[in-house]
């Protein structure tokens, strides 16, 4: 999965030199795009969040927290960003690559080397894990997994 990876945008009614600070997630990218296209029109099953007004003169998202997940090559991970603190954790097999399972302070450990307390947003994301999973119980039930070795 990725994380704090840039997000540039060219084009009509994207002002030349400006930042949008804040959170933002992939779930953001289609309803923001169609925004700036002016075809946006909310539509109640998409979780995103348009941000074209943003990208049309800077500012700050209100996105409070943003998940990820992965179950890339049999990782079993998934965190919760928030614009000061990540707690993340790992539920698969995987053997250890240096992923830390923990909370951390994004400003002052931006590398997640000290874990430290944050059990109320630790709570959030095993909820929101648990959430998803059970949500997604039908379709991983219909998807064989790949066989990487053969690719």
């Amino acid at each position: 999965s990725a994380v704090r990876g840039p997000w540039l945008m060219r084009g009509p009614n994207v002002a030349v030199g400006k930042v949008v600070e804040g959170l933002s997630a992939h779930v953001d990218l289609l309803p923001t795009v169609l925004g700036v296209l002016g075809e946006w029109a909310a539509e109640p099953d998409v979780q995103g969040q348009d941000w074209s007004s943003l990208v049309a003169t800077g500012g700050t998202t209100t996105r409070e927290e943003a998940f990820t997940e992965t179950w890339y090559l049999e990782a079993n991970r998934a965190a919760v960003w928030t614009r000061m603190a990540a707690c993340q954790q790992n539920w698969g097999p995987r053997p250890d690559d240096g992923f830390r399972t923990g909370c951390f302070d994004r400003t002052k450990d931006a590398d997640f080397r000290r874990p430290r307390d944050n059990e109320p947003l630790m709570s959030r994301l095993v909820a929101w894990r648990k959430e998803v999973f059970e949500a997604s119980a039908e379709f991983r039930a219909t998807v064989a997994a790949p066989d990487l070795e053969d690719e």
